[in-house]
């Protein structure tokens, strides 16, 4: 259970904001997102980091392990366990780990690692 997805946290904050219309200004209150740094990290291996609202990252993970071609199906992920940390002494965050079969692991460094050859900065 993600301990975020109680009824004080909806996923969005309050914010007074102000509002431009017709050539008037007023001030009101408005709900923004949420967002937090969500680490996505494969096999021990920090892949990414994404902004998103911290609920349903167990899904969030799967869908961008899919989108992203690192695995080709759901089944290829193992296991998933999901961090959250709100202490109020740091910025809120969270870290994915997913353990993926060790074929989709493999293609996923080999691609990092291309990937890392070609933003040279062209002289080296």
């Amino acid at each position: 259970m993600n301990p975020l997805e109680t009824d004080d946290q909806p996923g969005y904050v309050a914010r007074q904001v102000r509002r431009h219309r017709k050539g008037e200004t007023s001030i009101a209150s408005d709900d923004v997102g949420q967002e937090w740094p969500v680490a996505l990290v494969f096999n021990g291996i920090s892949h990414a980091v994404m902004m998103c609202m911290p609920h349903d990252l167990e899904a969030f993970a799967v869908g961008f392990s899919l989108t992203e071609g690192i695995v080709e199906r759901g089944s290829n992920i193992h296991d998933i366990e999901v961090y959250y940390r709100d202490d109020g002494i740091a910025l809120p965050h969270a870290k994915v780990h997913l353990q993926v079969v060790q074929q989709a692991f493999m293609a996923m460094k080999d691609k990092r690692h291309a990937l890392a050859g070609r933003t040279g900065c062209g002289v080296c």
